[in-house]
């Protein structure tokens, strides 16, 4: 506790991502005046912009990219997306990424039977995962608050697929809902929501027409 209060006696200035940060380093004692708020931007020169459609009789394309450790949620978004496929069906669900969590993941979609439906790739180059954002129609990232307590700023990948004209889905966690304008720019639920999270889903996966004027 003292190396905190002196590091905001000391220190000239602090640059947390986002207002909610902010909110918690306060919270630890750091004077308002010397927090100045420093989000994080994206080039957009990298990314093409082009609003989803969906050709008929294809698939509606889920994707969520991120370290596989528990703040990002993928362990509810795998039980909300079962129950996407149970209720709806002609869905895919892709998870880029690496870490701790692999092999529960896998031992859950293979519980779920979800072998079919749910691929998981590791970490790919920046290209390969900008085409990935193209190929795919809705992003979601449902990020939690972990064990910890450790928690996102605001998670780049959300920006990066708002940036390619991706609709997406997220939660009420840490600086999110400062960037997702919900409903106008994606759909945001409560953290660890299964059934609020499949609903989202669901309601973007039955409704494409919506998806030009979300992204």
């Amino acid at each position: 506790r003292r190396e905190i209060v002196r590091l905001f006696r000391t220190a000239d200035r602090f640059f947390p991502v986002c207002e909610h940060l902010k909110r918690e380093i306060m919270k630890l004692g750091c004077p308002e005046e010397k927090i100045r708020v420093l989000y994080g931007g994206v080039d957009l020169s990298r990314f093409r912009f082009a609003p989803r459609t969906l050709e008929e009789g294809k698939k509606v394309r889920f994707l969520a990219i991120g370290r596989f450790v528990e703040k990002k949620g993928f362990d509810h978004l795998i039980r909300a997306f079962a129950e996407v496929k149970r209720r709806r069906g002609g869905v895919k669900l892709t998870l880029i990424g690496e870490g701790p969590c692999e092999k529960t993941y896998r031992r859950l979609i293979d519980r779920l039977d979800l072998g079919g439906s749910v691929k998981i790739i590791p970490w790919i180059d920046y290209k390969g995962i900008h085409r990935t954002y193209l190929k795919s129609h809705i992003f979601v990232a449902p990020s939690v608050t972990d064990a910890s307590g450790n928690q996102e700023g605001i998670p780049n990948t959300l920006k990066e697929a708002m940036a390619t004209g991706m609709p997406v889905i997220s939660t009420f966690h840490a600086g999110i809902p400062e960037l997702v304008e919900a409903p106008h720019t994606g759909l945001l639920v409560p953290e660890r929501d299964v059934e609020r999270l499949a609903e989202a889903m669901l309601r973007l996966a039955e409704h494409p027409e919506t998806w030009g004027n979300m992204g």
